[in-house]
């Protein structure tokens, strides 16, 4: 078997799509545990796999491969930044997960640099997301993302809180890993939010959710539950959700509301 370790810039460009960022790519088939160091022209590189996943005696089939400080380009409306990472875990299966992502589903570019909105961007930003994907050996799949959304470049049409997506083509509700470095991550869903008779389970929501839509102003909890053949929204939830109709709202002063 082999053991080594790639690091270095990565450009990719096809079609809608397009990456860069920094790449780093890790490989162990040896089910050995690793801790070398060598020199080269002056430096010190060590090489470490460690964790149960990077030395399976059985599978010797570790691989892990990370883009970081990441942009990606998916067609023309959306864009994800941050850090990825791509392995397999203890049982075989492809993992993809991500923290402190910034994802922008929307027309234009959100961003200038940096953390400077464009005034002519328009759609939803996606921000501190958390992705975790996992295809089980069986070819089903498991997906999560959480965050914090905001609308932009909407007049009279605002949305603030906390985001959450589920899709489920598998017959589990739970799962958890160890990444990488050593953080403990898993998914947790109701008992009956997978896949039934072959069709996927998929959940869109938030919690403490503030929407505008002109003079209506909604806040509370949403959750919508999408049929995966026709796309369409088969159960909507709600729960301590506020309604007020009127003028004031917005602002952080209550003695001007006017309405119900």
């Amino acid at each position: 078997g082999i053991a080594g370790e790639i690091v270095g810039e990565v450009g990719i460009s096809g079609g809608a799509f397009e990456a860069q960022g920094s790449m780093k790519f890790r490989l162990n088939t040896t089910g050995k545990a690793i801790d070398e160091t060598v020199t080269l022209a002056g430096t010190d590189y060590t090489l470490s796999f460690s964790t149960a996943a990077e030395i399976d005696a059985e599978k010797k089939n570790y691989f892990n491969f990370s883009i970081l400080n990441a942009s990606f380009q998916l067609g023309e409306y959306l864009k994800i930044e941050g850090s990825f990472t791509f392995a397999t875990d203890d049982d075989g299966n492809e993992v993809f997960y991500g923290s402190d992502l910034r994802i922008f589903l929307g027309d234009g570019i959100a961003y200038i640099e940096g953390d400077v909105l464009r005034e002519d961007a328009f759609g939803i930003v996606l921000l501190d997301a958390t992705v975790t994907l996992v295809r089980f050996e069986d070819g089903t799949m498991l997906f999560e993302a959480t965050g914090s959304a905001k609308a932009i470049g909407s007049e009279g049409f605002t949305l603030s809180g906390d985001i959450k997506a589920v899709y489920n083509s598998s017959d589990k509700t739970t799962y958890s890993f160890d990444d990488a470095e050593g953080t403990a991550r898993s998914i947790t869903l109701g008992a009956n939010d997978k896949a039934t008779d072959g069709v996927a389970y998929i959940e869109f929501g938030g919690s403490n959710l503030e929407i505008q839509v002109g003079d209506v102003y909604l806040s509370g909890s949403f959750s919508f539950e999408i049929d995966s053949l026709t796309g369409s929204i088969i159960t909507i939830g709600a729960t301590n959700v506020d309604v007020f109709i009127g003028e004031g709202k917005s602002t952080s002063v209550t003695t001007d509301d006017k309405g119900l």
